[in-house]
């Protein structure tokens, strides 16, 4: 096995494009999967063949360069590997046994990198076609995603699977060239209840939309990828675009909705790999070169600020225990650590040291400071750990991790610009944690530039030094599934305290509980466990006791009640360790990292938790952010997975909210997310939305049986230019539904009834109430979605209808009067409004089918609930006769109408449809 000496793995940079090959695509293969030579044989098949498709589908432009396929550390029997440290990745393709069984990519915005795609090894390893169709096929169509921020266009859900247009039901597919059939269950059996040209009722739930295989459709592979002729993306809807390939923004599409109604192109076209717009001859070479690495590891430096700064309000005190309780509790045995400290000038304290017995854990830990006197050079110690590093047997500092820690400005400027070119050329990786809100603000772009993490610890606050330590230790990249989490953590001053949390049981024997103090003092620890008679006493004269539950106890709630001879600071932290591959996991990360105001607009911050059980999504979660400033808790914010903006898809796992300026102070400011999931509420989803398969299977959900509780971290926000009062304007609605249709008949000609319902935003983004909608109504879909003052607007009235809070159920009915068949159809929009007249972006569009010369009254639903219209009879005995007078039918319309306040009246004419 031969050392890597060339690779430069820098999470920060991820994936890059040069000269028209993707370099630095990182497959990495998870412990969960058994080993099997064969399985890096069928990726490199699979990903030579998708590299043709993908030059193929951008129309010559791009293909896959240089592809590194990570093994873990436990494989024996695959030859001609390259040894790699432990390393973090960005943006990379991960193979994992789990309990999801279908790829997907877990993605961010449109136009913005995913985090990674996923694909299970029994994907990889069919023989031929896949329930997915061809995976070459699969693999570009998730690419896609993770690339270039592009999204599904085929239907999101069960209830958006067809949409009125023309006088029908359409089934939702990007462009109408796709040709299939209509019918009943997954393989479309024919029913009169899912006739498409039954457009007086709601389509079914249980209709489908069968693509045939065999046809002459080209495109788009962001929708139905299996059907063998597609081999290319959608474009805008244009005629200088062949209609094959035309995007139609009509259907309910994630990628309508999330990229406002932009095609795969004009997407893609925006993005950094295409601008240029130049292409390859025809004939080009497009296979990979593969390369593959087996996972070491990891090589750290810590590089530790004694300036004398640092002896303001303890920090050097803090930041020994904190190293202590990193050494001896967090790091990997087999790991290698060195230890740097620096003033005006870098010594080291301890050699590269391979961890194997706590022998070395004692004398690393004998080796951090305990003393703060001196200036400041924070160069002096990069390049000091860079040239110990050097001294091991593989020669470079390559992919090794320096973790940097310091309070105070550098007082060596061209210094630290030498060492900041030295850590990029030596392409190490360097992780900084700011120890005061006054440090170097360079160490933020060190940490960027080189690839790594940057956090703050603010001396106050409820976040402890140790928590912070912890986020900056990377973990394994073939072992993702099995690190420690962080069921608890606080910083508090007191005598005495309690700490409450649940061990479960896959982590009770591995559920740890250490307290450290900063005061030497006596100290009674006792624990306690509800409804059973254990409790169990330790005491202890010193600064920290770890303290690991015994096999024997079982799982519950527990408390430890910590008592002490004096008021002192404590940090406290509760970590698990599940002895399987699908423990809990939280990972947290922010939108940006900086906010600043100076143009700032909509963009607001947005704090993500991704809740999951391996990498399935754990949904029904109670997920709370607490942002933190120098002296205080300055908000808490509740975090959703219920599909209103900012969260991108209902139940995927992924708990997001909009970070406000109510929220936020200047500098940095500090996040802590605490999740709780409850016993009989909480539960795994083991499917994730991903190419489609020719028949979707049924999603399998999974309720946890225990309670359980998660803390994490994101990086830091920086605030820049916050305004004294900034006024935000309300949301975006983007659930905007047709739930339920009525039509009657009456001598005059027909009238149909449109529910339609959405989830009410706030005043500020989505929190709060708004003061009104803007409702509007339109002949094309362009004009509500690009310019959606000009459409007719709906007279509501402010009083008998104004918007719930956010969060909040709403609907609408609108009746819809005719004397000729309804086969037009008419675009409806909403805007929410503040008190100010700040208006929110448009909602995501719905179409209704209207006729010449219709006249339109609106009417509010009130008391309307989710589901409130699921029992409606699927039948002709929805159609009624009413031959009756002009009022008669005025009067049975509002009598059949139930929960229904006084009509709004708000009459539209319109034209020829």
């Amino acid at each position: 096995m031969k050392y890597l000496s060339l690779l430069f793995l820098c999470g920060c940079l991820g994936i890059k494009l040069v000269d028209h090959k993707y370099e630095d695509v990182f497959i990495v293969i998870q412990k969960t999967v058994g080993e099997d030579p064969t399985l890096i044989q069928k990726i490199k098949e699979t990903f030579t063949l998708a590299s043709k498709l993908l030059f193929t589908a951008t129309n010559n432009r791009v293909y896959f360069g240089k592809i590194s396929i990570i093994i873990p550390k436990e494989w024996t029997t695959v030859t001609n590997t390259t040894s790699i440290p432990s390393i973090q990745l960005k943006n990379y393709i991960m193979i994992d046994e789990g309990k999801i069984k279908n790829p997907f990519v877990k993605s961010t915005e449109c136009g913005k990198e995913g985090i990674f795609l996923y694909l299970p090894p029994s994907f990889l390893m069919e023989k031929s076609d896949t329930a997915y169709g061809r995976k070459e096929k699969v693999i570009v169509h998730e690419w896609g995603q993770l690339r270039w921020g592009l999204f599904s266009e085929y239907h999101p859900s069960p209830d958006k699977k067809f949409y009125l247009d023309e006088g029908r039901w359409k089934p939702t597919v990007c462009t109408d060239q796709i040709q299939g059939q209509i019918g009943k269950g997954p393989v479309c059996l024919s029913a009169k209840v899912c006739d498409p040209t039954r457009s007086s009722v709601t389509m079914s739930e249980m209709c489908s939309f069968c693509p045939h295989l065999q046809q002459t459709a080209n495109a788009s592979i962001m929708g139905y990828q299996y059907i063998p002729s597609v081999n290319f993306f959608c474009d805008k809807d244009d005629p200088s675009v062949p209609a094959w390939q035309r995007h139609n923004k009509k259907a309910p599409t994630k990628q309508n909705l999330l990229c406002n109604g932009k095609s795969a192109w004009e997407v893609m076209r925006e993005h950094s790999d295409f601008r240029t717009g130049s292409t390859l001859p025809e004939q080009t070479k497009t296979e990979p070169i593969f390369e593959v690495l087996q996972e070491t590891s990891p090589i750290r430096v810590f590089v530790l600020d004694t300036s004398g700064s640092m002896s303001t309000d303890d920090r050097i005190g803090n930041l020994h225990r904190a190293g202590a309780y990193i050494i001896n509790r967090v790091l990997e045995e087999n790991s290698w650590l060195g230890v740097v400290c620096f003033t005006d000038h870098a010594r080291i304290t301890a050699d590269m040291t391979h961890i194997i017995s706590d022998s070395e854990k004692k004398n690393l830990v004998a080796s951090l400071p305990t003393s703060a006197d001196g200036g400041t050079c924070i160069g002096c110690g990069i390049h000091r750990a860079i040239e110990m590093l050097k001294t091991m047997p593989r020669k470079t500092a390559e992919n090794a991790e320096i973790i940097l820690m310091s309070d105070g400005e550098d007082q060596n400027n061209q210094m630290l610009t030498d060492a900041s070119r030295e850590a990029i050329e030596s392409k190490v990786v360097i992780h900084t944690v700011s120890i005061s809100q006054q440090a170097d603000p360079r160490m933020i772009s060190l940490a960027r530039d080189t690839g790594g993490k940057h956090y703050t610890y603010l001396d106050k606050g409820d976040i402890s030094f140790s928590a912070i330590f912890s986020q900056v230790i990377t973990i394994s990249a073939t072992d993702m599934t099995s690190k420690p989490e962080t069921v608890l953590f606080k910083s508090v001053d007191e005598q005495s305290f309690n700490i409450n949390f649940n061990v479960t049981l896959e982590t009770g024997m591995n559920t740890t509980i250490s307290v450290l103090t900063k005061l030497r003092n006596s100290v009674n620890l006792t624990l306690e466990i509800t409804g059973q008679s254990v409790m169990r006493y330790q005491s202890f004269y010193g600064t920290s006791l770890t303290y690991q539950i015994p096999e024997t106890f079982k799982a519950g709630q527990y408390q430890v009640i910590v008592t002490s001879s004096r008021v002192t600071s404590w940090e406290y932290t509760v970590s698990s360790l599940q002895s399987g591959s699908n423990q809990i996991m939280t990972t947290t990360r922010l939108s940006k990292t900086t906010m600043d105001f100076t143009n700032a607009g909509r963009d607001m911050p947005v704090v993500y938790a991704d809740v999951t059980k391996g990498f399935a999504p754990v949904t029904n979660v109670e997920v709370v952010a607490f942002v933190e400033g120098t002296d205080n808790v300055l908000c808490n914010i509740t975090l959703r997975d219920n599909g209103q903006e900012p969260d991108i898809a209902v139940d995927d796992g992924t708990y997001s909210a909009f970070i406000l300026p109510s929220c936020m102070a200047s500098k940095r400011l500090n996040l802590r997310v605490e999740v709780f999931g409850r016993e009989g509420q909480a539960g795994v989803q083991k499917k994730l939305t991903g190419a489609i398969a020719i028949e979707e299977p049924e999603v399998e959900y999974e309720v946890l049986k225990e309670s359980f509780q998660r803390f994490s971290i994101p990086e830091p926000l920086f605030v820049k230019n916050l305004p004294a009062d900034l006024d935000l304007p309300p949301g975006r609605i983007t659930d905007l539904s047709v739930v339920d249709i009525k039509t009657r008949k009456s001598q005059n000609g027909e009238s149909r009834n449109f529910t339609i319902a959405w989830t009410a935003t706030g005043n500020d983004m989505n929190v709060g109430q708004a003061t009104s909608y803007d409702i509007r109504i339109a002949e094309d879909i362009d004009t509500i979605m690009y310019n959606f003052t000009m459409a007719e607007k709906f007279s509501l009235n402010n009083d008998t209808f104004v918007p719930k809070p956010s969060g909040t159920p709403e609907a609408i009915r609108i009746s819809v009067n005719a004397d000729e068949s309804y086969t037009g159809t008419a675009f409806l929009g909403i805007v929410a409004v503040d008190k100010n007249n700040n208006t929110g972006q448009v909602s995501n569009v719905v179409s209704i089918l209207v006729a010449k010369g219709f006249r339109i009254e609106v009417e509010e639903v009130k008391n309307y609930t989710i589901g409130m219209f699921n029992n409606t009879v699927e039948d002709e005995t929805d159609i009624v006769d009413e031959h009756v007078s002009s009022s008669a039918f005025n009067t049975a319309l509002t009598n059949s109408i139930v929960l229904i306040s006084a009509c709004v009246h708000a009459c539209v004419h319109f034209g020829k449809m």
